[in-house]
């Protein structure tokens, strides 16, 4: 879960908390799908 909480800290720096709208993530789709995938295998969902 370290890699998620590792992208949400990209996500504050490089766009903040204040964004309105949808979520912006400093990374390509397939990416962000892989890492959702790994911490769910981890929690076992």
């Amino acid at each position: 879960m370290s890699e998620f909480r590792d992208l949400m800290d990209l996500v504050a720096e490089e766009f903040g908390f204040q964004n309105t709208g949808e979520l912006q993530i400093p990374c390509d789709e397939q990416s962000f799908e892989n890492i959702l995938h790994r911490c769910a295998t981890q929690l076992n969902v």
